[in-house]
């Protein structure tokens, strides 16, 4: 092979390792920001349902027990691990709950706006997700984080 040879497929063998360099970056930088995308997405639908299951148990004929299961912790189970005692003091918590935001102990209609995912998984704790809604024609934003009670966002 001539040295112009050998330079011509150098550069090509170059633009070969370049070109697959590249697909090499673009799938990782892409795969995790898909990764984030998707777990971004996950943390929202979650707290959104999570709202929403909340609202819906404490509409009218709904489902107290599972209102208050997804305001204490988001499991199902919040409620067994409790004396009744406790369970007493926690529905007061509640109530005085929703009185900060002068809603009552049920409630007639809502609306989820939407979600945002306001600080991601940390460790051991839950991403943070904003739910904006409407109840009973009042616009409020709750704070939800796996495993931790709900919380009003000022």
């Amino acid at each position: 092979m001539t040295a112009g040879g050998r330079r011509a497929y150098s550069r090509a063998m170059n633009k070969k390792w370049l070109i697959w360099l590249s697909v090499i970056l673009v799938v990782v930088v892409g795969g995790r920001a898909l990764v984030q995308y998707m777990s971004r997405s996950a943390s929202e639908n979650a707290a959104n349902h999570r709202v929403k299951a909340f609202l819906g148990g404490m509409k009218n004929g709904g489902d107290f027990q599972e209102a208050f299961n997804m305001w204490e912790t988001g499991a199902v189970g919040a409620i067994q691990r409790m004396t009744q005692d406790q369970y007493n003091a926690e529905v007061a918590r509640l109530n005085d709950w929703l009185a900060e935001r002068e809603l009552g102990q049920r409630i007639g209609r809502y609306e989820i706006l939407g979600a945002t995912m306001v600080a991601p998984p940390e460790g051991a704790t839950g991403a943070a997700v904003s739910v904006s809604c409407t109840v009973d024609g009042k616009r409020v934003t709750i704070l939800a984080v796996k495993d931790r009670r709900l919380e009003w966002i000022d």
